[in-house]
């Protein structure tokens, strides 16, 4: 059953899935450059989170809460 997300919902799930992620990853090149570990688990934390929250509109599509 598709549910219609709130525009602050929609935010929160894009901070958590998007913007947060790619802020970490500036951080750890930033300090650590040598740490691929921490930017490979970040990447892969990215892609499932916008695989299952998808936090984007796109049109008619709406996506399931998990």
């Amino acid at each position: 059953m598709a549910i219609h997300r709130s525009p602050i919902k929609m935010f929160i799930y894009l901070v958590i899935s998007v913007i947060l992620p790619v802020a970490l990853i500036l951080i750890n090149h930033v300090f650590w450059i040598d740490n691929i570990v921490l930017t490979a688990a970040l990447m892969v934390w990215m892609g499932f989170a916008l695989l299952v929250i998808q936090p984007y509109n796109i049109g008619e599509y709406k996506t399931i809460e998990p």
